[in-house]
């Protein structure tokens, strides 16, 4: 899941529209930069909500690679 536009978190309690992303947005996996971010910044950190924006709308992949069913593939699945 990547980072929360609005507040720079991995998991909180904003949805889709709130961040003014498509749930596939929403669910795919962190870019290398977020990933920095979450582990370097502090909550609600500037910066982390910077960094979050810049991608909020970064291309969706097929899948994050992950070894159970990826909520990207099923979603669009669920779209078709």
């Amino acid at each position: 899941m990547s980072l929360c536009p609005k507040c720079g978190r991995y998991l909180c309690d904003h949805t889709p529209a709130e961040r003014g992303q498509s749930v596939a947005e929403m669910l795919r996996p962190m870019s290398a930069e977020e990933e920095e971010a979450w582990r370097t910044q502090p909550a609600n950190s500037p910066k982390k909500i910077a960094v979050a924006k810049r991608h909020a709308h970064d291309p969706v992949t097929k899948g994050c690679g992950c070894p159970v069913a990826c909520p990207i593939i099923l979603l669009r699945k669920s779209n078709e």
